[in-house]
């Protein structure tokens, strides 16, 4: 059956967690789901070159800036954003700084969902929560990072958000976000490809589910 590839962007910033970042690529791009071409995958950055807080380099393949011109049109390409976190100070010293740039990217992207009214998922993982809470998007505290995930349902009458703990929690809540979208077998498949051991919780969200 042929379907159209779901767009995925994610936001980098100077000292994220490599893990919130590379977690879900790993899974969205894995080989177990690879041929059907299910997602695909966008890093986008404020600079060219983004040092992650292992001092791992990641190259951007967008800007802020390329994103919100001519009115941010391009955003509403993008069927998910996925916005990672790091350590608390780094989130913070984004935030700080001045530059609207990954704010008015969530912003422009959620505003885009609504005026297109077409179901789009938003995800934070950890300490993202804080650039949806910077941005006026999204979450309104952080006490859901402390959280394996938490579905927090239609936040605008288009968006769906889905808030992570970090690093390894990441994870679980996209393959849970594949589950989803195109089903749980697929989920189970990558999570095996990946040798990851995905176990749900005991909560209503999952509760008799068998993975």
């Amino acid at each position: 059956m042929q379907h159209q590839p779901m767009h995925v962007l994610l936001l980098a910033f100077q000292g994220l967690n490599t893990l919130d970042l590379n977690g879900p690529i790993e899974v969205l791009g894995s080989s177990a789901i690879a041929e059907e071409k299910y997602f695909t995958i966008t890093v986008a950055a404020a600079d060219e070159i983004t040092e992650a807080f292992e001092h791992v380099l990641i190259k951007r393949e967008i800007s802020f800036a390329e994103l919100l011109d001519n009115k941010g049109k391009l955003l509403s390409k993008y069927d998910m954003l996925i916005v990672p976190g790091g350590p608390p100070q780094n989130v913070q010293k984004v935030i700080d700084a001045g530059d609207e740039g990954l704010m008015a990217v969530i912003r422009g992207w959620v505003d885009a969902a609504n005026e297109d009214k077409r179901q789009r998922w938003l995800m934070s993982i950890c300490t993202g929560s804080g650039f949806l809470v910077a941005s006026e998007r999204g979450a309104e505290q952080t006490e859901v990072v402390r959280k394996r995930w938490v579905d927090a349902g239609k936040i605008d009458a288009y968006t769906r958000l889905v808030t992570s703990g970090g690093v390894s929690c990441g994870i679980d809540c996209v393959l849970w976000m594949v589950g989803e979208l195109i089903g749980m077998e697929k989920a189970v498949k990558i999570a095996t490809v990946m040798d990851y051991n995905w176990e749900f919780g005991s909560v209503p969200v999952t509760q008799g589910q068998i993975i």
